[in-house]
């Protein structure tokens, strides 16, 4: 079965990806089986190229909009709790960094 290209089949997706930008930690919902878990993250990435495919139509190619989504910051992951619930977490990519600091050239003198 193929997903939708329409943006509309998505508001779904689009909700819960708003919810989480709004969400310093990020959000996740719950599913009864692994299968609807899996379908709705595959519904959550298809969203995501749908904006993609509408920014290379919108911008120029040097724009930094261009094949971009609002949502690219975050990322969609499964996972099952012990009752065997099957979760979809939307959070964001990477580390917290919390010092950054500059690294300064040692001085030849």
């Amino acid at each position: 079965m193929s997903l939708p290209d329409s943006p509309g089949a998505y508001n779904d997706c689009y909700d819960l990806y708003q919810r989480a930008i709004d969400t310093p930690g990020g959000v996740r919902t719950l599913f009864s089986t692994k299968n609807e878990a899996y379908f709705f993250q595959l519904r959550m990435h298809k969203f995501r190229t749908i904006q993609r495919r509408n920014s290379r139509r919108t911008y120029p190619t040097d724009h930094p909009l261009y094949d971009t989504s609002e949502f690219d910051p975050l990322q969609v992951t499964i996972r099952e709790d012990t009752e065997g619930g099957w979760w979809v977490y939307v959070k964001p990519h990477g580390a917290k960094l919390t010092i950054i600091e500059p690294i300064e050239e040692p001085s030849d003198g």
